[in-house]
């Protein structure tokens, strides 16, 4: 049995080149359909600004997340939509650290 590895991974995201996986891909034609359905209420002398300011929204949202690397930030955005309220993580004022810029 010590022969056998276990992998790290059991599963891995679909890269299709250099950067860009396919469930980006996937939401960028999702993305495309939401801005053109919404492109019709929007002020005819507006549209390009419109298609500008949502595309680089669209960027913002397929980067990967400043807290967790692994996840893109709409990923993140809905995780935080999602989590309890009511559960929250004390803070501790007293540590060690505190105490000392208290002191001081």
């Amino acid at each position: 049995m010590s022969h056998l590895r276990i992998p790290e991974r059991t599963s891995s995201k679909v890269k299709l080149f250099w950067e860009i996986y396919l469930q980006d891909v996937i939401i960028a034609i999702a993305y495309g359909v939401l801005l053109n359905v919404l492109s019709d209420y929007v002020y005819p002398p507006l549209e390009l600004p419109y298609w500008i300011i949502m595309s680089i929204g669209f960027i913002f949202i397929v980067l990967p997340s400043r807290t967790n690397k692994e996840m893109k930030v709409y990923q993140a955005f809905f995780l935080a939509l999602l989590k309890e309220r009511d559960k929250g993580i004390p803070f501790d004022y007293e540590t060690e650290e505190t105490s000392r810029e208290i002191t001081m």
